[in-house]
């Protein structure tokens, strides 16, 4: 996925940035109601464009964007802008996002009056993705949360983590998360109040957790801050729920569709199959081909929602769109199968001669991207393609994951008609202390018709 804009990043060589060509006054929101006409298609130049002077700055606490610290959110102008182009939205009843992480195309198909369906691997972007966009009974919801603290206090069962997991919290936190667990469990809230719920004490080990908060992944500071006491960590879950009810107050003047979430797997056809089918735009950003430290970014919310066991991460790390890792076996077997992906052969041959273990990482990722497209393209109901992504820096050069992204697709069956480019000004997801990878230069909107 791709990244919340920031400071600029120096040493970009777009040419001058202007309004989308084609564009004309009236109509839109912005002032730039359609894309003219893109009867020409193919892969021709792309044009650069910006989409935070087209829609104009947004606050950071607009509607429920910024609930959760998901890391590598989606710039919200970009589905902003595009779901009010009437030619990108023409004869469309529902969207897509199958990566849809922490719900930001969810969101602002919601404030636009579309209805759409949002899939993720991740059980934290789901839940996320639900309590962002869901309506809530906040009276019921406020409290629920009372009686889970009260209920929680007088609780001498404490529910115990997997192991991993408790050596980043103290005493007091892991006595006061276990108790919440076992509140939350016997609560016998359902739908958005359970969801609420879960969201308020993952929070909560995500806040008092002893990690460095400037780094998503967890990693131990510099130096390690005084032990939590157990009055101040009941207090935070109290600061929490209240802040959250308050926050998702901005939802009750949005119209009346509510997005529907699924936590599943898109290189699946059943996934597919299960969602009902309208006419459909879908409209998404893949993760990043090395990609898994979005998922060890909410290990520990993870941990305590218990959707993951002592083994850690590994197990949906395995199972996720993007790899760090690849065992030996796994590597050798990937190579090998490259056959149905002769659009991407060249470049992971290349990556191969410098790297045989980044080479396998990114033909895995392609080769996962290559079945999410078929299944899209397999459904009837899917009228356009839009893809936003960015090229990755990988074995000291710039591979162009746009460009191979767009092969894809078209091997699937879609048809390229438009493509445009704007400039990243800072990325969000930082890895280690010592710094990153040179960023991304750009991210690129591509739009597809079925072919």
């Amino acid at each position: 996925m791709l990244t919340i804009a920031g400071p600029a990043s120096p040493g970009i060589d777009a040419g001058p940035v202007r309004p989308m060509h084609g564009f004309v006054d009236g109509g839109s929101p912005f002032g730039a109601s359609r894309i003219r006409d893109r009867s020409s298609g193919g892969h021709g130049e792309p044009e650069w464009v910006s989409f935070r002077e087209l829609v104009g700055s947004l606050p950071a606490e607009e509607l429920t964007h910024a609930i959760h610290p998901y890391p590598a959110r989606l710039l919200r102008q970009i589905p902003r802008y595009l779901l009010a182009d009437d030619s990108i939205m023409d004869g469309v009843e529902a969207v897509i996002d199958p990566f849809c992480g922490s719900g930001t195309v969810l969101l602002e198909a919601r404030r636009a009056s579309v209805s759409s369906i949002g899939i993720d691997q991740n059980p934290v972007a789901a839940l996320v993705s639900r309590v962002k966009t869901q309506d809530l009974n906040r009276a019921l919801a406020a409290r629920a949360a009372v009686d889970v603290v009260r209920s929680a206090k007088q609780s001498r069962q404490i529910w115990e983590p997997p192991k991993f997991a408790t050596r980043w919290f103290d005493p007091a936190a892991l006595s006061v998360l276990g108790r919440l667990v076992i509140s939350i469990g016997r609560s016998g809230t359902t739908g958005a109040e359970r969801d609420y719920l879960d969201l308020c004490l993952a929070l909560l080990a995500r806040q008092i957790a002893a990690t460095d908060k400037h780094i998503p992944v967890p990693v131990s500071p510099k130096e390690r801050a005084p032990a939590v006491m157990t009055r101040d960590v009941w207090a935070a879950f109290e600061r929490i729920s209240a802040t959250l009810a308050g926050r998702l107050e901005a939802l009750d003047g949005l119209p009346d569709r509510e997005p529907v979430v699924v936590e599943g797997d898109v290189r699946s056809a059943e996934v597919w199959s299960s969602i009902p089918q309208r006419d459909e735009l879908i409209l998404t950003s893949p993760p990043y081909g090395a990609a898994q430290k979005y998922v060890r970014s909410t290990s520990l919310e993870l941990a305590w929602l218990g959707k993951i066991t002592n083994a850690g991460t590994a197990g949906l790390e395995r199972g996720s769109i993007g790899r760090e890792h690849l065992s030996r076996s796994t590597q050798a077997a990937t190579l090998e199968r490259l056959g149905r992906l002769s659009v991407i052969q060249d470049e992971i041959d290349r990556l191969r001669d410098i790297n045989v273990r980044r080479a396998a990482i990114y033909a895995a990722y392609f080769d996962d991207m290559a079945l999410v497209l078929n299944n899209a393209h397999d459904r009837q109901s899917v009228r356009r393609l839009v893809l936003i992504s960015g090229p990755n820096h990988v074995c000291g050069s710039e591979l162009d994951t746009p460009k191979l992204l767009a092969d894809l697709a078209e091997s699937s069956g879609f048809k390229p008609t438009h493509v445009y480019r704007d400039r990243i000004r800072g990325r969000s997801l930082l890895t280690t202390r010592r710094g990153l990878a040179p960023a991304a230069r750009y991210e690129q909107v591509e739009v597809f018709e079925r072919g």
